[in-house]
């Protein structure tokens, strides 16, 4: 096939799921095979991924469902999890939420994360400069993980905020990522996006790879309304060297805020613009 995903064969990062691939999933989800993989840690990690952003209180139900364990198992994680402070529990409702012991884990994580810091200048400049939300984000899985925004005094919207969740496939700042990511990276994210929604894999493969033509010949993803209708962004990626540890930059705004054209040639070149003034303040330091 003569088809590119950025400068890489769409066959090999789309349509191929490797032997490697293949047998990672099967260690991850059969624990006998790996005796080092602790399964009760595991599922207790499991039941704290289950609380989002609109979750107040989930009941074990609620939580046995979303996570696919027993409840009988449930039952016992979360009475752990509570005596240990990582999730609280009301006796009116007979529900959990995230405990502040998480808190204590995240933020140590954050502080470490020298970038944040040095960002912060360049990304209030753009946000003001340009009257939006400039944000910028880790991989978490399948999923872009927001650990510093910005925005502008004037801005509208539900803002994004530290801790925010995108989709790797359908966000600007996760389009980003995927353009930074070595061959052999973004070979395994696109398997593993393909194994998880089969029946969505083609046209959101199909995004990825319109999105990283733009990306090579301009040097930003777009992404126009696929998270949110009412939301247009912009993205741009660095990889900090020597921990080969990749940072994707979004700045986003409400579509009737600023027009496609504008994100086009505005915008979008004043983010690659930033993201490479970040990247030189980070090596030079």
């Amino acid at each position: 096939m003569n088809d590119t995903l950025g400068s890489f064969p769409i066959d090999a990062c789309v349509l191929e799921i490797g032997s490697r691939y293949d047998e990672n999933m099967k260690r991850e989800n059969d624990a006998p095979v790996d005796r080092q993989f602790c399964t009760n840690l595991a599922r207790g990690l499991k039941v704290l991924r289950c609380f989002g952003p609109r979750d107040d209180w989930l009941s074990n139900k609620e939580i046995a469902e979303r996570s696919g364990l027993p409840r009988p198992t449930v039952s016992r994680l979360t009475y752990t999890l509570v005596s240990l402070g990582y999730l609280s529990f009301d006796v009116r409702v007979r529900k959990y939420a995230l405990g502040t012991g998480v808190l204590t884990i995240a933020y140590p994580l954050l502080a470490s994360i020298r970038i944040r810091q040095i960002a912060r200048p360049f990304m209030e400049s753009l946000a003001q400069t340009a009257g939006g939300s400039v944000s910028v984000g880790v991989r978490d899985q399948l999923k872009i993980v927001y650990i510093e925004t910005c925005r502008a005094p004037q801005g509208e919207l539900t803002l994004p905020d530290v801790g925010l969740i995108l989709p790797l496939a359908e966000s600007a700042v996760g389009r980003a990522y995927l353009a930074m990511c070595s061959r052999d990276e973004r070979r395994m994210l696109l398997n593993q996006l393909r194994v998880a929604d089969p029946a969505r894999s083609g046209a959101m493969l199909a995004g990825i790879r319109s999105d990283q033509e733009h990306y090579a010949r301009h040097g930003f993803s777009r992404s126009y309304g696929e998270v949110r209708p009412d939301v247009n962004a912009v993205g741009v990626a660095l990889r900090d060297e020597p921990s080969g540890k990749i940072f994707s930059f979004s700045f986003s705004v409400p579509a009737r805020l600023a027009s496609i054209k504008r994100l086009d040639s505005e915008i979008g070149p004043a983010l690659v613009a930033t993201v490479r003034e970040i990247d030189d303040s980070l090596h030079s330091r």
